[in-house]
């Protein structure tokens, strides 16, 4: 209509209900009747349109809750739209919204189309924006006409503002956009019109899509469970989500763990769950199972709620504010070293990573995500202990390091910064680029790989803890090491721990299996040990070990082996008195050197797997015969004695053997008269092999412990030129050929150039115990000394066995029996210790010192017991050094000795036959050319009552 219709008794609406036809044919159909008022007809707007599409991209807005930008709107009244006047105020312009749509920012956002033609509009009108308060109220726009004329009619107005649509279409009677003009002076409306909205998309609220579980994956294209939350805006029974984003979501096999809830249907990415949902109540749904999409990044996801009839309710497309899924950190090698395990020459045999140990620990890995400079690496396990030095990561193809810096570390994890480099992603089906991060740990004490497991993440900067959606995952599903258990092991031989060389010895072997049960053992000796064929000889008090056997040697270290075979059940606590023979070597291996270290492999024998090992750093020490020594003149091609002496710890019975093993360079005889016994007892039965330089001494009598003596006569070479050196070698066998003593490492004497010397042999007066006799030594000079620098004999001393005591008061006690020596003029006799007797020697005249024989005499008190070395040295020395004045000490190895005569001592009752002889020559001679104290003796030696065999010393 285009007039006015009035109210009248003839504008009423009349409604009216009856029953069926067919319901009976007796009763009224009538049932109700009422009367409606109905409602005036006004005057519409000539134009009133909006246009809900973007003007630059075309979109539409028509999603719940979604701003609606830019929303055109244009209307024309078909009267004029009046201005204020002096007697009447201005029109007003209402634009109401459909129930539950809001204005976005209206002063901010509105704009008249297009904004250049603002002036044919209303620029001077002002604007009021209301919101409506609920989703069944309207809000309004108010234009008041302010224009300086009066607006002429069916002029078109035209301009835009942001609206946001209501969660949902309103009710159809609210759906409506409705403009009305009304007169400024009696508020009549001049024009209205409605038009109809366009439908909601209800979209659904407080969407939260998250993976939840501590333990369950969340690395691209694994098994996993995530939470699905929204709040519905209106009732629904289904929900279908579909993963769009990334790409490989499978929920396959998929289920839910929240009640009332089942899988109706699964396609691919696309999972359909039956679950009534109400509005604007929460629903939660968990679905586990499924697998995640490949490589990771932002998700996105698709949720639309249906019917069960198939209609669907609410919406929300394209949701990416759920998570952001990690990439795939694949290990794809992992390995633990030690120090043991990183130096097999030092210590041989399999030695796995033990439980509580330092070790290294390294990880080769790949990711679908790539990291970023500042981001994190992040290595944990609820077992291992990190270290931050020694931190190392690299890029695995080139061995670049990779610039890192620890930021944190814990008992179980450790983070360092990415510095300078971005770690690339590798692509699917590929292992490379990789990367390798190696971390210093002490290991946990479980034995099992599967006991613990290690996580390695790639995180974001500023990421804090491990809830956080990491960059990359590994989601601790690698496992981590199979260790072994510190077996401990003990090497012991009572009361000291200390063995003889070259012995057969039986030592204690203590072992603790600890947590382990072991029924195999290898028991790896250091270097040079032995063990016998059959090595058991206790097994231990409950019978613990049922077997030992010589196994053979390590093939890289040559150590050797035994293998020892427990009881039946194994070994479940520490070992009793289970004693086995070694083969011990000529020395101890040096301290430093772990080649001296015993080595204890435990197995299961039924796996083949070690579970523990052990070492004993120390085992027994090899104990060399106490003052092993070996004395000689070193004059090349001069036959003299060499002296040999050595204390025995243990008594040999009868039938043992004495062996010295010498450089074949040097010539050995004990034939006959070459050999004195000195301390050895019964008819001594020598044997000498020159070839292998071993010279074997068999003793018919019982070997008693205490020091020990002997001489045979040697003749050194120019160079002693034998590869082991100037070493010589004592053994003590028993009677069954088993070593109880030994001394390994004896050194010779240097050999002495330039000196052409021999030794006069040995004279004595008399020899009865505990009496006085003159002892008559010296030397030959058998070739004239070097012209240029000759050694010069600057001292002469003669050291006397142990017990034994020289009895020179003055220097009258001296007699000189020989040529004379050039003595120092002034004092030239030292007597300070009561077994030395030095001689010293003008060095000038000893340096052209002629060819010739040097004796002298000296008294000597016999002791009551003769020592077991009974042997005298005769020793020549060099001049003292710049500035010192001391005397030589006369000592087979000191450092003015330059060579040293062993001479073997006599028994008591002993009659030296040369002394006669020597003395029946002196007899005829001129006294004049005798000294004093000699002629004296001579004398004496030939007066009647004097015996052939024995002159008394002249005091």
């Amino acid at each position: 209509p285009v007039s006015l219709i009035q109210e009248s008794r003839s504008n009423e609406w009349i409604l009216q209900t009856f029953n069926s036809k067919t319901a009976s044919p007796v009763l009224p159909l009538f049932r109700d009747y009422i009367t409606l008022s109905g409602f005036a007809v006004q005057e519409t707007a000539r134009t009133w349109l909006l246009n809900n599409e973007d003007p630059s991209t075309g979109d539409n807005f028509y999603n719940g809750l979604q701003t609606v930008e830019l929303l055109y709107f244009e209307f024309q009244f078909p009267s004029k739209m009046q201005t204020d006047k002096s007697t009447t105020p201005s029109d007003v312009i209402v634009i109401q919204t459909p129930a539950g749509y809001v204005w976005d920012n209206c002063a901010g956002t509105f704009a008249w189309e297009p904004q250049e033609d603002y002036a044919d509009y209303l620029p001077n009108s002002p604007r009021t924006c209301v919101d409506g308060s609920g989703e069944l109220e309207r809000s309004t726009m108010t234009i008041l006409i302010k224009e300086p004329l009066d607006v002429p009619a069916m002029t078109t107005i035209k301009f835009r503002v942001n609206v946001v649509n209501p969660a949902k279409t309103p009710h159809t009677m609210l759906n409506h956009w409705i403009i009305t003009h009304y007169d400024g002076a009696s508020d009549d409306i001049l024009a209205t019109t409605a038009y109809e909205s366009w439908d909601i998309i209800p979209q659904l609220a407080d969407v939260f899509i998250e993976l939840i579980g501590n333990s369950i994956n969340k690395a691209a294209g694994t098994k996993s469970r995530m939470a699905v939350s929204f709040v519905p805006i209106n009732d629904a029974d289904q929900l279908q989500l579909t993963a769009q984003l990334p790409e490989g979501f499978d929920f396959t096999g998929c289920t839910v763990l929240t009640d009332g809830h089942e899988i109706v249907s699964t396609n691919i990415e696309t999972v359909v769950v039956r679950a009534a949902v109400y509005e604007g109540v929460q629903a939660n749904i968990v679905i586990d199972g499924f697998t995640l999409g490949e490589i990771g990044g932002q998700t996105t996801f698709d949720l639309i709620t249906y019917l069960d009839t198939g209609e669907q309710m609410d919406e929300l497309l394209g949701f990416t504010d759920g998570f952001v899924l990690p990439g795939n950190l694949e290990v794809l090698s992992q390995g633990i070293e030690s120090v043991y395990t990183l130096n097999p020459s030092i210590y041989p045999g399999e030695r796995n990573v033990r439980m509580s140990a330092d070790a290294t620990v390294t990880f080769r890995f790949a990711f679908s995500r790539q990291a970023d400079p500042g981001d994190l690496i992040a290595v944990s396990s609820d077992y291992y202990r990190m270290y931050a030095d020694n931190f190392v990561v690299i890029r695995y193809e080139t061995g670049k390091t990779v610039s890192t810096e620890v930021v944190s570390y814990a008992d179980g994890t450790i983070i360092a910064q990415i510095r300078s480099v971005v770690l690339l992603a590798r692509t699917i089906g590929y292992d490379s680029p990789s990367y390798e991060v190696s971390i210093d740990v002490k290991t946990p004490a479980l034995p099992n790989a599967d006991d613990c497991y290690f996580r390695i993440e790639l995180r974001e900067t500023g990421t804090t803890d491990s809830s956080q959606l990491p960059i990359d995952t590994n989601d601790e599903r690698d496992i981590g090491f199979r260790l072994v258990e510190n077996v401990e092991v003990s090497i012991t031989l009572p009361p000291d721990d200390e063995a003889p060389p070259m012995a057969e010895v039986d030592i204690e072997l203590i072992i603790d299996p600890v947590s382990t049960n072991p029924n195999l053992f290898y028991l790896m000796a250091p270097t040079s040990y032995n063990f016998t064929e059959d090595c058991l000889v206790e097994g231990g008090s409950n019978n613990e070990i049922a077997s030992c056997v010589f196994y053979g040697n390590d093939a890289t270290s040559g150590r050797a082996i035994a293998k020892l075979v427990t009881k039946s059940g194994g070994l479940t606590a520490v070992t009793d008195y289970v004693v086995i023979t070694i083969v011990t070597p000529g020395e101890n291996p040096d301290p430093d050197d772990e080649n001296s270290v015993w080595f204890l492999d435990a197995r299961d024998s039924s796996s083949g797997l070690q579970v523990g090992w052990g070492e004993d750093p120390t085992g027994v020490t090899i104990r060399q015969m106490e003052g092993a020594q070996v004395v000689f003149s070193g004059i090349p091609e001069v036959s003299t004695e060499l002296a040999v002496t050595f204390y025995t710890v243990e008594k040999v019975e009868a039938g043992g053997t004495i062996r010295l093993v010498y450089p074949t360079s040097i010539v050995l005889s004990c034939d006959g008269d070459f050999f004195h016994p000195v301390s050895l007892e019964g008819d001594i039965t020598c044997s000498n092999n020159a070839k292998t330089g071993i010279l074997d001494l068999s003793m018919p009598r019982p070997l008693p412990a205490g020091q020990q003596a002997f001489t045979v006569t040697a003749t050194p070479p120019n160079v002693v030129d034998d590869a082991g050196g100037n070493i010589f070698k004592m053994l003590v066998y028993t009677p069954l050929g088993k070593v109880v003593d030994a001394a390994m490492s004896v050194d010779g004497n240097s050999i002495q150039h330039g000196l052409t010397v021999s030794a006069l042999p040995l004279i004595w007066s008399t020899s009865e115990e505990s009496k006085q006799s003159t002892i008559s030594v010296g030397f030959e000079l058998l070739a004239d000394l070097p012209e240029k620098d000759p050694p010069v004999i600057s001292e002469i001393v003669v050291t006397v066995p142990p017990n034994f005591k020289q009895m020179v008061t003055r220097a009258s006690h001296i007699e000189m029996l020989g040529d004379s020596l050039p003595l120092r003029s002034g004092t030239w006799l030292n007597v300070d210790n009561a077994r030395k007797l030095k001689l010293l020697l003008d060095e000038t005249d000893a340096a052209a010192l002629a060819i010739g024989a040097y004796r002298f005499s000296f008294p000597c008190m016999l002791p009551a017991v003769m020592p077991a070395y009974n042997i005298f040295h005769v020793a020549l020395c060099s001049p003292n050094a710049d500035g010192s004045n001391s005397t030589c000490d006369g000592e087979p190895f000191g450092s003015r000795t330059l060579t040293t005569f062993p001479l073997a001592g006599f028994d008591f009752g002993d009659v030296n036959a040369d002394a006669s002889q020597y003395m029946a020559a002196t007899a005829f001679a001129s006294r004049r050319d005798m000294p004093q104290g000699l002629w004296k003796w001579v004398l004496l030696c030939l007066a009647p009552f004097a015996s052939a065999f024995a002159c008394i010393a002249w005091p």
